[in-house]
């Protein structure tokens, strides 16, 4: 496995922390995580460093993915990964792709294929839970 995708709704911080708690140092996957976030003041990637063992830092625009550690991404942003491991960040336009989660599940599966394990964990709508054959 190259990338563990951990995705969630705005309410899904405990899911999130408690899945990544149980993840090692030596974990040789990289992991992302994405969570419907508000503003531009989040702390999602601030908290979790406290919660939990591995490093974790914020998706820029052409960093890359990095076994053992947690790649948190912005809020008010739409992250895919290139088949590279690396990140495309841009402004999520809410006019634009309406499901940023579906936009990162979607280029992990095109860029990785079988070396991507996706989990959605917690949601009411239906962002991160788009049916494609890919």
């Amino acid at each position: 496995m190259e990338v563990v995708a951990l995705v969630a709704s705005a309410g899904g911080l405990e899911a999130v922390s408690a899945v990544l708690r149980v993840f090692s140092r030596e974990l040789s996957a990289a992991v992302v995580v994405a969570q419907h976030l508000g503003g531009q003041g989040s702390q999602l990637a601030e908290i979790l460093q406290r919660r939990v063992s591995l490093a974790v830092e914020w998706a820029a625009a052409g960093a890359s993915l990095r076994p053992g550690v947690v790649t948190v991404c912005p809020p008010r942003m739409l992250v895919e990964v290139l088949p590279d491991r690396t990140c495309a960040v841009r402004p999520f336009q809410a006019s634009g792709v309406g499901r940023p989660l579906d936009a990162l599940l979607f280029s992990l599966a095109d860029s990785l294929g079988s070396g991507v394990l996706a989990v959605v964990l917690t949601g009411m709508g239906n962002d991160g839970a788009a049916l494609d054959r890919r």
